[in-house]
């Protein structure tokens, strides 16, 4: 069977509905020309059982099935989101450990996809990684549950450690989170070979002789020597520009979310600007890394610039940082930066430096194009994002968004500084007091 990216596929038990007789079966799929398959609801990270190479003191995996599930993704118990972008060929998938009484790599899938991790690291190694194969949870007909869409499959590339607070015991405990590479499917035109999937669940082949069966991308992912992967990675040509009802696409929870930092943020007690300390720490978030809240410019003369932070890169000697100049803008949702906003920020600029625009509304296409046109290197953070990283926020440390709000508001009155952007590159910031 030949399935394509964004194929939908139904996975309820029982009897089904007409609408649901439309899609294809998740379990037949899954089960192949074997007798076992991916069942309703089951984990988030699967694994089919290992089999031995003929001849050799060796076994393989045939495939990981990855489930991402964006319904209960903001929740206590899962309050970090995946992303999975199947049309720039990457996801970011945080593993299946919930408990503080687990480690982030004894929970099962972790655990299991860990353990394989030197097969993709090792050239000899390669052909008997495991592919790791990518759906997500879809609505259909007004059901969040039973219906499935395919995504991609690729490889791990990077790994790291997320830190997140228990719902029911307060305490913290780890998860692991895995970037993938999503591969193309170029020569297959776009449709992905589940009989590769069960030839590698076929005791009687070698690797080698299931390598014929798989994408022509993975064939060479396996015979390459080198760690450049970015010829094989799944792009699709379309417009860099997000279109305004794109941006405004937003769940329940996110428009609900975006009202109360209007709300907040506008009333008498607090202005507009104190909402300055909020978007600095989102964008730290969003940019990730390396990178330190500086502080707040004054009300009065800051020329465009609202918030500055530094981004170091390297270590020791090996170290440079760079500026980030951020501006913030608390609006209605149904409100767009322009260009002419944007050009306020890039005006300021200086070789090295970044710049980071913060909204709770939406980014013109006019000012997408100016940026992309130029090669501007400027971050777009819009309500959409700024709404998926306070849920986070609020969920990891157990606070309402008020308090949130109130914590980054307070941090606005206390960071205030009257000093140019490139001071942030010699500044000492201060060291947290433990007691």
């Amino acid at each position: 069977m030949k399935i394509k990216i964004g194929q939908i596929f139904r996975y309820q038990t029982g009897s089904t509905t007409s609408a649901s007789s439309n899609y294809a079966d998740f379990y037949a799929l899954t089960k192949g020309a074997y007798d076992t398959g991916v069942g309703a609801g089951g984990k988030g990270i699967f694994s089919y059982a290992n089999v031995r190479e003929p001849g050799k003191n060796i076994s393989r995996i045939p495939a990981f099935i990855i489930h991402s599930n964006p319904f209960k993704q903001g929740t206590d118990q899962t309050p970090w989101v995946d992303i999975i972008n199947a049309d720039q060929g990457y996801a970011i998938y945080n593993g299946d450990n919930k408990s503080s009484k687990l480690i982030a790599s004894e929970s099962p899938g972790n655990k299991a996809l860990i353990k394989v991790l030197p097969l993709y690291r090792d050239h000899s190694k390669r052909i008997f990684a495991p592919p790791l194969i990518i759906f997500k949870q879809e609505i259909i007909n007004g059901k969040r549950k039973g219906y499935r869409s395919f995504q991609g499959y690729g490889i791990p590339t990077k790994v790291f450690i997320r830190i997140q607070r228990e719902n029911n015991t307060n305490e913290y405990f780890t998860n692991v989170v895995f970037e993938i590479l999503l591969l193309n499917l170029d020569h297959e035109d776009d449709k992905f070979p589940w009989e590769w999937i069960d030839k590698r669940r076929d005791k009687d082949l070698v690797s080698k002789e299931t390598l014929k069966y798989a994408p022509k991308a993975w064939q060479k992912w396996v015979k390459k020597e080198d760690e450049n992967f970015e010829t094989l990675r799944r792009i699709v040509s379309k417009s860099r520009i997000i279109k305004k009802n794109e941006q405004k696409a937003l769940s329940a929870e996110e428009k609900e979310i975006l009202k109360k930092v209007y709300s907040f943020f506008d009333k008498k007690n607090k202005s507009k600007h104190h909402f300055e300390g909020l978007a600095s720490a989102v964008s730290c978030r969003v940019i990730g890394g390396n990178i330190k809240q500086g502080w707040v410019t004054q009300k009065s003369g800051d020329e465009g610039i609202d918030f500055v932070n530094r981004l170091d890169l390297g270590n020791g000697f090996s170290k440079t940082s760079i500026v980030v100049l951020g501006q913030a803008k608390c609006i209605t949702t149904d409100s767009s930066v322009s260009a002419s906003d944007l050009a306020r920020v890039v005006a300021r600029l200086q070789r090295g430096w970044i710049g980071v625009y913060v909204t709770t509304g939406a980014f013109s296409d006019n000012a997408q194009k100016e940026l992309i046109d130029d090669n501007y290197p400027m971050i777009l953070i819009n309500g959409k994002r700024l709404a998926q990283e306070i849920i986070q926020m609020k969920n990891i440390e157990k606070i309402s968004p008020k308090k949130l709000f109130e914590i980054h508001a307070d941090w606005y009155e206390n960071n205030m500084k009257p000093l140019s952007p490139n001071r942030i590159i010699d500044y000492d910031f201060p060291q947290e007091i433990v007691f």
